[in-house]
């Protein structure tokens, strides 16, 4: 029937209607764009490496990128393979193909997380309008709101981190699924006459389901989490009665993983491999799930028994701390430490708690917010249960059995969320009975998270242009780069040291490394390697060889960073 009445009106007010439609969010997207993309370009620097992560990821990206494949080049043994998935880190390597080999030039790594983040906020927009009943002028400010989140900000400026990418792979895969259905006639999805206007230009369905799981299999080779996607697009396809694609999308899906999948498990690094090295970027999702701190071997191991204390402890950081992150992330610290609720919000395994999200009131504000998203999730279910909100409850089961800070796993999830968030306020305006516009209560709210992320933007901004060292991120990776140009100016090009950073020491020093962690257990295995120093590329931080009287040849105190001479391999003492 809307087909009917489609093809009846004259082609070239047909064409007219597609096209402006199409200017018009074009030109939406350039006014918005240009300021966002402001923020990005002021608020880009030049640190590397302090989340740890990402400097394994830019590390494998050199091994790439260099050819000498997917390994650890800081390890003194060759042939190392990582637990990691390699998409990232691939696409990190075709900049390092092209970029100048200097340390100093790695920050323009941070240009595929800032694309990314760009790129988000259009197919944010794009989702929003065409599969949601949000206005489109709501849809614009959830686009918006996404791609000026601190938290995602600093993670596209200041870290080379794989979750902006992750977070694109993941929403385009949404994104595909929905527009498939909407052009095949799903017997649950609403093909109405904007809809059919927005997906004009047409494909065979088949392609969308290659396309979707092509994007959904590139989503899992960037951060394995991505299993929650693959299962929510197979039961969603169930759902929606739509056999064929499943077999499509899973068949394709498997095709494209499965060759990793066996060779990880192939090139598995061996017990000897992990004990000389050591580190988390050689254990597998399986062993880190049983540790009380994923990656932390130190921090000690759970059973099965402990489970359900762990599943109370990251639903009540969900629920107390992550909301309130995410939404009003400006009410748990300054504007100095912006985006920093990434790595410092919420309660860790073994009784270890961050910085953030402590204070009751913010628990009570991030309460509020949860009870919100709540009641717009269940008021979107009523309607339709569409991917998005499978998605939520598949992530949801694996956020909270999994033994780390649950932030970073919810992030990408954020346009979801928002999205509830305003569908909750919007319940609750018809719930009252005296708002004629059901729409006011979200367009005040997304108002104030607007002006709350600027205010954030610009404070941080003013920052670091009145006093960067007040920034501590920043400041601390300038004490870094001292230790590292030391390091690199006085030690032998063969020296082999044992670090807390093992991957951002071997980037800027180009000295091989090792994980300094368990140094008592690994003295021995130290010694056949060879390794002669301990560099302890943070501050505060402390190690079992402190009392040791081994002279310290950088740094003053164990309150700072600092190299120790451990003596010549060779010769030196065994410890007690």
């Amino acid at each position: 029937m809307i087909e009917a009445t489609i093809t009846d009106r004259p082609k070239l007010q047909y064409l007219t209607a597609v096209f402006g439609y199409r200017i018009k969010t074009v030109l939406v997207a350039a006014l918005i764009g240009w300021p966002v993309s402001l923020v990005y370009y002021l608020r880009l620097d030049d640190v590397i490496g302090q989340v740890r992560d990402d400097a394994w990821y830019v590390l494998l990206a050199k091994s790439l990128a260099t050819g000498q494949g997917y390994q650890l080049l800081n390890a003194p043994m060759a042939g190392i393979f990582p637990s990691y998935p390699p998409a990232f880190p691939f696409l990190l390597s075709l900049l390092l193909r092209v970029l100048p080999a200097a340390a100093e030039q790695l920050w323009l790594l941070k240009s595929v997380s800032i694309v990314a983040m760009l790129t988000i906020g259009w197919v944010t927009y794009l989702y929003l309008s065409s599969c949601s009943d949000l206005p489109k002028h709501l849809a614009a400010a959830v686009a918006t709101a996404v791609t000026i989140m601190p938290a995602f900000v600093f993670l596209a400026t200041s870290t080379v981190m794989s979750e902006c990418v992750f977070t694109l792979g993941q929403l385009l895969t949404v994104f595909v699924i929905e527009k498939a259905l909407r052009q095949g006639g799903s017997p649950t999805v609403k093909n109405d006459a904007n809809t059919i206007r927005f997906l004009s230009f047409r494909y065979p369905q088949q392609g969308y389901w290659v396309l979707a799981a092509t994007l959904a299999a590139f989503t899992f080779l960037t951060r394995s989490v991505a299993v929650t996607l693959v299962a929510a697009v197979v039961l969603y396809l169930l759902k929606e009665r739509q056999r064929k694609a499943v077999i499509i999308f899973a068949g394709c899906t498997a095709l494209l993983i499965l060759p990793w999948l066996l060779y990880a498990r192939w090139q598995a690094p061996t017990l000897e491999q992990k004990q000389m090295h050591g580190g988390y970027i050689l254990y597998s999702y399986g062993e880190q799930f049983w540790m009380k701190r994923a990656g932390d071997t130190e921090s000690g191991t759970e059973t099965w028994r402990d489970l359900p204390a762990r599943i109370g402890k990251n639903t009540y950081n969900i629920v107390a701390h992550d909301l309130c992150g995410l939404v009003l992330p400006s009410v748990l610290r300054d504007a100095a430490e912006s985006g920093e609720e990434v790595l410092g919000i919420g309660e860790l395994g073994g009784g270890k708690r961050t910085s953030m999200g402590q204070v009751t009131a913010t628990q009570m504000v991030s309460l509020s917010l949860t009870l919100l998203v709540l009641i717009g999730f269940f008021s979107v279910v009523r309607r339709r249960v569409s991917l998005a909100e499978i998605l939520l409850l598949c992530s949801l089961a694996l956020i909270v059995i999994w033994p780390w800070l649950t932030f970073r796993f919810l992030l990408p999830l954020a346009p979801f969320l928002l999205h509830y968030l305003l569908q909750g306020l919007a319940t609750v305006a018809r719930w009252g009975q005296r708002i004629n516009d059901e729409w006011a209560l979200p367009r005040i709210c997304m108002l104030c998270v607007l002006a709350l992320y600027a205010y954030d933007q610009w404070g941080y901004l003013k920052q670091i242009r009145q006093s960067p060292e007040a920034v501590s991120w920043r400041a601390e990776f300038t004490e870094v780069q001292a230790s590292l140009d030391w390091a690199r100016q006085h030690l032998p090009a063969d020296a082999i040291v044992a670090a807390n950073n093992p991957a951002q020491f071997y980037l800027y020093t180009g000295r091989k490394a090792v994980t300094s962690s368990h140094p008592k257990q690994n003295w021995e295995r130290w010694r056949t390697l060879g390794v002669r120093y301990l560099v302890i590329l943070s501050s505060h931080s402390g190690t079992q060889l402190d009392d040791e009287p081994f002279p310290l040849i950088y740094g003053g105190s164990p309150e700072q960073m600092r190299i120790i001479d451990l003596g010549l391999p060779a010769t030196r003492r065994p410890l007690n």
